[in-house]
Parts: structure tokens; C-alpha cells; sequence
């Protein structure tokens, strides 16, 4: 999905890098490129790629409960794992905290899944 001139200035000043997904974009701290090519490294190695991409995707959220969205991927303690928090936008324009959860890799069965 395109972001305006003032989301991308916005984006770009809090520091924050865009990853886009078949659902909508999720937000990261430019801190978090490393972890993110290290992530998309492992999932092409093991053959799953796709799938970390879908898992991607459904967190990130464009609307959430009828307000307009953003999702802020994190850091996790985990291998390959990531944090995220959703937050909607209120009527003045600020970003409010409106879930959490966790993008988590299991190395049982190779896969990624969405822990709320």
C-alpha cells in the first residue's frame, strides 16, 4: 500500500524502515534490517520463505477495528523471531498501542506463527 509524502517523512525521521506484504506494510527500526536479512536468509534456506512471508502478512495490519493501522515489528529474545505492536491512529493523528504479540519461529517444525 502507498504512504503519503507526510507518512514517509514521518516514517523517515522516527528512524523506521518499510516492509511491504501482500496484506499491507509492517514498520521496523532501521536497527532491525540486520535481524530482518537474517530472518529472510534462514526462511530461504530452509525452503520457506513463502511461508514466513504469509505469517509476515498477517500482521500487518492496514485497519484495525475500523481505524487506520500501523504495525511496529521489534526485537524478540527468540531465533529468527520478531515482537510487534499494532497501533491505530485517533482522530488528532497520534499513534495509539492497540495489541501486541509475537511473529515466533519454532525450530521443531521450521515454521513461523503469530502468538497474541
Amino acid at each position: 500500500m502507498d504512504e503519503s509524502k507526510e507518512e514517509f517523512e514521518d516514517r523517515k525521521r522516527a528512524g523506521l524502515d518499510r516492509r511491504e506484504t501482500a496484506r499491507g506494510a509492517v514498520l521496523y527500526n532501521n536497527s532491525l534490517q540486520k535481524r530482518m536479512d537474517e530472518v529472510l536468509a534462514h526462511a530461504a534456506t530452509i525452503g520457506k520463505l513463502e511461508h514466513f512471508e504469509s505469517v509476515l502478512a498477517r500482521v500487518a495490519y492496514p485497519t484495525f477495528f475500523g481505524r487506520k493501522a500501523r504495525t511496529l515489528l521489534t526485537w524478540d529474545f527468540a531465533p529468527y523471531s520478531f515482537c510487534f505492536c499494532v497501533q491505530t491512529q485517533d482522530e488528532s493523528g497520534a499513534w495509539k498501542f492497540a495489541m501486541n504479540g509475537g511473529l515466533i519461529f519454532h525450530a521443531a517444525d521450521q515454521s513461523w506463527s503469530v502468538h497474541t
